[in-house]
């Protein structure tokens, strides 16, 4: 295995002693103090206090993989590419919170050294001035309603560009197939032809359909619904068809957080939820999002 090789069978543990990851020629841990990177039977440490922090990569510059790697004063150090998108992401949070450093992932979320195990109500609470102000909230693209207890705002999120093509092919595909079986069978009557043609394109979006709730292969635009007590999540499919919802306890509103390039990442649980826009239109949601929590009086809450 070279330092460019992909790992697709890493496995990791973290308790109160420590934190260790291993796999075939590789091994990392740590102890709250250290970090001990073994590859290929080389072993490189580095003291926690030397650790400016920690970050993920996504597939890209020709690597495959989702890489894992360690910021220090002068340089960064690669510790390894991964499979496993969620192993990955995982790893990054449990080993900066045992180093107690930052970390930034590739989808846009990042966490501050103090703000380890904190969800987002706790991040206002505690940190209130990391939050931007929201002074005229009718303003940006996303338009935020509230009735009662109950906030509804709909985040411009669009279906991978990847799973959309594929999506596209393979419906133009199940088409085509239709056209000569629809001139074989010559069924009589327009309503029978258009049914023999349009068949197995119909078969085929339900199982891009089945597969989207399974994997989210083709959601976007998706509207979440903040309470007093959970937020619901309902993705829609392709942006046009409303989905079974998914909810999660207010306290598992675990993050949000807006990258350099606009981008917009809910956590919700061990879900994440993310969108580009113009930076100053995330700005706005992050800030926004904030108000309405407390209008929602969910700080006071919590403090009680």
């Amino acid at each position: 295995m070279t330092n460019t090789s992909v790992i697709s069978n890493m496995t990791f543990s973290s308790n109160s002693e420590g934190l260790k990851a291993n796999a075939t020629g590789w091994d990392l841990s740590a102890n709250g103090k250290k970090l001990i990177h073994i590859f290929a039977g080389k072993e490189n440490s580095w003291k926690a206090t030397k650790i400016k922090g920690l970050k993920s990569s996504s597939k890209g510059n020709r690597k495959s993989g989702y890489g894992l790697h360690l910021e220090l004063e002068n340089k960064v150090v690669d510790l390894g590419r991964f499979s496993n998108e969620r192993a990955t992401l995982d790893l990054l949070e449990a080993l900066a919170t045992n180093l107690d450093v930052r970390f930034e992932e590739h989808t846009g979320r990042s966490v501050e050294a103090d703000e380890h195990g904190m969800n987002v109500i706790d991040q206002i609470k505690n940190f209130p001035n990391r939050w931007p102000i929201i002074e005229d909230s009718k303003i940006g693209f996303v338009k935020f309603t509230q009735v009662g207890r109950f906030v509804c705002f709909t985040i411009p999120s669009v279906v991978s560009g990847k799973a959309l093509t594929i999506f596209i092919i393979t419906l133009l595909m199940a088409l085509s197939f239709g056209v000569p079986t629809t001139s074989t069978i010559a069924p009589k009557g327009v309503l029978n032809g258009w049914l023999v043609l349009l068949a197995p394109a119909i078969i085929l979006i339900g199982i891009w359909y089945y597969g989207t709730m399974k994997k989210g292969w083709l959601e976007a635009k998706h509207e979440i619904r903040m309470s007093g007590s959970s937020i619901t999540l309902i993705p829609k499919f392709l942006g046009l068809f409303p989905m079974s919802p998914r909810q999660w306890d207010v306290s598992d509103f675990r993050d949000l957080d807006v990258a350099k390039n606009g981008q917009l990442t809910f956590l919700f649980g061990n879900e994440r939820v993310s969108c580009v826009m113009d930076e100053l239109e995330s700005e706005y949601v992050l800030g926004e999002v904030a108000n309405r929590i407390e209008s929602l009086n969910l700080i006071s809450h919590e403090e009680e």
